[in-house]
């Protein structure tokens, strides 16, 4: 069965945003900054082991760059500005994604609270 409009009483399909006969508004906005299940997509944990895949070797390339450091000249200073620029890629989006993970965590906490 689907639900009722509030305002009219007529029935409304459950993914409609409005009621076709009355124009009122059936779903309350997210708050602005508010995580949203229906519009944001999860972030997926393949992705980011993929990028530690990728990126990760960077950092074994950046220790072998520091012990050549002393035989190399600006070459092997500038390669390692490259790659740790990477590697502080890689840990921008892993924070990122911790966090965010966390807070959908609390997120689903309080609406089973509520």
């Amino acid at each position: 069965m689907d639900p009722a409009c509030p305002s009219c009483g007529s029935e409304v399909e459950r993914d409609f945003d409005y009621c076709p006969n009355c124009s009122q508004t059936l779903r309350t906005p997210p708050r602005e900054g508010a995580l949203s299940r229906h519009s944001t997509k999860r972030p997926s944990t393949i992705v980011l082991i993929g990028m530690w895949i990728i990126f990760g070797p960077v950092v074994v390339v950046i220790y072998e760059l520091f012990r050549a450091l002393p035989e190399g000249g600006p070459e092997v200073r500038a390669q390692i500005v490259v790659a740790a620029f990477y590697v502080a890629i890689l840990f921008v989006v892993t924070r990122n994604y911790i966090v965010y993970r966390r807070a959908l965590r609390r997120q689903d906490a309080q609406e089973l609270v509520n």
